[in-house]
Parts: structure tokens; C-alpha cells; sequence
């Protein structure tokens, strides 16, 4: 049992067995969270499926809560603009919607470039009628413009079209003026930036989560010269357009 002088409303927290009575819901773990937070931290020391009962002091139980709902409850609150001593989070530009380029973060600059490349790379039916019936594998592309940035290759892609001599699609989304950079690797989306030839750091590996059997198919596929290197120019409006890059990572016009 964990004891907490300053739960006057809840009272005592008990790890233990479902309950007969309660109801365990999202919203009421929200609740609970602004009022447990000084002891949510010393939860995370248990199992993730163990669970909690919440009972008043006369010991009559008020709801019972799963760990997990309980944390995520408590992340959630402790991100929200009155949550926490830090700086307040902003709402502001959330989504693409409401993206504005004149006030968004570089952060949310990338991501929103990210977003309609991929966007435009799955649902432009120019590009199906080109031969390109793409399928993402890997890396999945930002959930919204405050996502958090991942390094390395943007996009990753599976052309399904079985008569296509290209079997994969290498994408890079670029928003505004922004070009292709120079690393240790050599310049982004060239064969051996791919491939971390200086660095023995694969970015193909990376953007398949680790997966060696399919690293290695893209791999084998980049030498045969069956992957498209795509770089996506996005700008402030969403309109995207998308141009060849050769083995050097060198824009060699128009794609497709």
C-alpha cells in the first residue's frame, strides 16, 4: 500500500485484483492524475499490467484504473498548457490545417514537409499512372507537425506495381528553400549516405527499424538500380514537387 498525506479526496492507493464494482475510464484517470501527481512517479516501479483501486478513507471504492491508463493519463496532463512548473506547451499549429509557415518552427516546418510528401507520394494518382503504386515500409511519416524530428531517411517506399522495373522509392522532403545537406557520409541521399560508408552507420537499416533481411533487399536493389532517389519540395501552400536525384545525390530534373 502507498500512503500519501496529501490525497485528502482520494485516500489510499492499493495495488491488488479487478474490482467488483467501479468503472475504469480515460476521462477519469485524467481526473485522478491532477490529484495524484506528487505519487504517479513511484507507480512506474510496478509491472505494466498490474492495476490500482482508488477508494475514499471509509474504504469504499470510487474506480479502478490499469497502470498504463493511469501513466498515459498523467503524461498527458503533465504536456497540457497547466501542467508542470515548465513553460507552458502551445496548441498552436497542431496539425497540418492550421499549419502556418510565417509563425511555424523549423521542427514544424520539416514535419509538415514530410507529411504531404508522403501524402502526395501514396495518393497522386499521376504518379500510380506513371508506374508507381507505392506502399510505405519502415519509418512511418510525422503524425502531426510537432512530432518529434528522426534523422535519417524520410521515406521509405515499396512500389507494388509488379510490371516496374523500380522496386523501391527512396524519399527526401525538403520544405521552402531548404536544399540537401553534406555529412561524414557525403552528401544526403547518395549512395553512400545511404549506406554510412564513412561512418558504417546504415540509414536504410534505420529506416526499417532494424530489419536485416529487408535492409538488405533495398540494398541489393540500390546497386541493381531498381530504387528511385525522390527529393520532395514542399512549399508554404502544400504543394509538392518532386525531382530525380542520380548516386551522387545530384538533382537530375523532374521525377517521375
Amino acid at each position: 500500500m502507498l500512503g500519501d498525506k496529501a490525497l485528502n479526496k482520494v485516500g489510499h492507493i492499493t495495488k491488488g485484483a479487478k474490482a467488483s464494482s467501479g468503472v475504469s475510464t480515460f476521462a477519469n484517470a485524467v481526473k485522478l492524475a491532477k490529484e495524484l501527481k506528487p505519487t504517479l512517479e513511484m507507480l512506474q516501479s510496478f509491472k505494466k499490467e498490474a492495476s490500482y483501486t482508488f477508494s475514499s478513507v471509509g474504504g469504499t471504492i470510487i474506480t479502478k484504473i490499469p497502470q498504463g491508463e493511469l501513466l498515459e493519463a498523467y503524461y498527458k496532463f503533465a504536456k497540457s498548457k497547466d501542467g508542470g512548473k515548465g513553460k507552458p506547451s502551445s496548441n498552436k499549429n497542431t496539425n497540418v490545417d492550421n499549419f502556418d509557415a510565417k509563425t511555424a518552427t523549423n521542427k514544424q516546418k520539416g514535419n509538415y514537409g514530410e507529411i504531404k510528401s508522403s501524402d502526395n507520394l501514396l495518393n497522386n494518382q499521376s504518379l500510380k499512372e506513371a508506374g508507381f503504386d507505392l506502399k510505405p515500409v519502415g519509418k512511418s511519416a510525422p503524425t502531426g507537425i510537432n512530432d518529434k524530428i528522426v534523422k535519417g531517411i524520410d521515406g521509405l517506399y515499396e512500389n507494388a506495381n509488379p510490371n516496374s522495373n523500380i522496386k523501391y522509392v527512396i524519399d527526401e522532403a525538403k520544405f521552402g528553400s531548404s536544399q540537401l545537406g553534406k555529412t561524414k557520409d557525403g552528401r544526403e541521399m547518395s549512395n553512400d549516405w545511404l549506406n554510412g560508408s564513412e561512418t558504417g552507420k546504415s540509414r536504410i537499416l534505420k529506416a526499417v527499424d532494424g530489419d536485416e533481411v529487408l535492409a538488405e533487399k533495398v540494398a541489393n536493389a540500390l546497386e541493381d538500380s531498381a530504387v528511385e532517389r525522390v527529393l520532395s519540395k514542399v512549399d508554404s501552400s502544400g504543394n509538392v514537387k518532386t525531382y530525380r536525384l542520380d548516386e551522387e545525390g545530384n538533382n537530375i530534373g523532374e521525377w517521375p
